[in-house]
């Protein structure tokens, strides 16, 4: 009886057309995949054959490395032999000190449910795309929406690509998942002002000054409350704001509007651009009453202004690749979202017409 190959050089196609290259490697009774990120791309002509020609070359030359690794015992499955997955994902997930509080707070939480559903004394190489999908499903049980489920296993899909990377594990088992292995993320419909609602605003006056700067600033920024409250004078020269931004640790330049301008206060009496010490639950009470004084009956959060900053640039022509830039997004789909949010109220917009 012929014996399997160790490791076998596969393709999937995907929905663009091109075909995924990945590795199907067996050992010891355990089948794993490893997705090398190489693509074959549609196409005859001789640009097109040549260039998949030099990946397959590439993706060969590391299927024999792995052939090499299974067969002297080196693919990384020996080396995370016994480390505890819990181990792994405090030392890796949100390291103390490297980011923000509210960061670490969910990605501690996303363990604490990975506990509760299968206690603390997994070990890393035993976890497989079944457990992750089943890890899904007991969310969901527990009444966990789609969306917070995915933020949830991103703290996940990072860990297990740093164990690859560290050659603790041969593949990312959430790369294996599926469409529709996992709940589906149910992205709620983003409040925002229209350009009208904000000169409503802007006409409206409010007893607390402070509270209208920093909210229409922030409609001229996009900056979230996080940062426009620590916001320094020193952050802004050359009519751009400097900043990292405080959820995310992103360094990001925005360039200052005359709108923006306008809302920052003209005296200095701290290094802080918005010197005050109203928490954020106290600023949006006074959001409440100074947006119903306004007619606005919308509910109205302070990111509501940096959502009216992402639709009102991309309403009137900023593409979706400088938007993504000015709000810090590591991930274009995430601003993608803006772009639906108004598609919707276009369509909205036609029917109403049409009636």
């Amino acid at each position: 009886m012929k014996a399997k190959e160790p490791v076998r050089l596969r393709e999937k196609p995907l929905a663009n057309g091109n075909k995924s290259l990945y590795l199907d490697i067996y050992k010891d009774g355990k089948r794993t995949y490893e997705f090398l990120k190489l693509y074959l791309i549609p196409g005859k002509d001789r640009i097109t054959l040549a260039k998949n020609k030099a990946t397959l070359e590439a993706a060969k030359v590391i299927q024999a490395q792995r052939i090499i690794d299974v067969q002297t015992g080196k693919a990384g499955i020996t080396k995370g032999q016994n480390i505890l997955f819990t181990d792994y994902y405090n030392k890796v997930a949100a390291p103390e000190g490297s980011v923000s509080k509210g960061y670490s707070s969910i990605a501690s939480i996303s363990l604490k449910w990975w506990t509760k559903c299968y206690g603390d004394k997994v070990k890393i190489k035993s976890i497989d795309k079944k457990m992750i999908i089943n890890f899904g499903r007991y969310l969901e049980s527990q009444g966990i929406k789609g969306t917070t489920i995915n933020i949830y296993l991103n703290f996940f899909r990072k860990v297990f690509s740093r164990a690859v990377r560290a050659r603790i594990i041969i593949s990312n088992p959430m790369q294996e998942l599926e469409k529709g292995d996992l709940p589906k993320a149910n992205y709620k419909e983003r409040d925002f002002l229209t350009i009208e609602e904000v000169q409503k605003l802007i006409d409206t006056p409010y007893d607390i000054e402070i509270v209208k700067q920093m909210y229409l600033f922030c409609c001229f920024t996009g900056l979230r409350h996080s940062d426009v409250a620590a916001l320094k004078w020193s952050d802004i020269h050359d009519n751009m704001i400097h900043i990292t931004m405080q959820k995310t640790k992103t360094a990001i330049h925005i360039p200052l509007s005359e709108n923006a301008k306008h809302w920052i206060p003209k005296e200095r009496t701290s290094e802080k651009v918005f010197d005050t010490d109203l928490e954020l639950r106290y600023i949006g009470q006074h959001l409440f009453k100074w947006t119903k004084s306004a007619g606005i009956t919308k509910h109205i959060t302070f990111h509501t202004s940096r959502h009216t900053f992402a639709t009102l640039m991309l309403t009137y022509g900023a593409d979706l690749y400088t938007v993504s830039k000015l709000l810090g997004h590591t991930n274009i789909a995430t601003t993608q979202i803006y772009t639906k949010v108004i598609d919707k109220k276009k369509e909205e917009g036609g029917k109403a017409a049409n009636d």
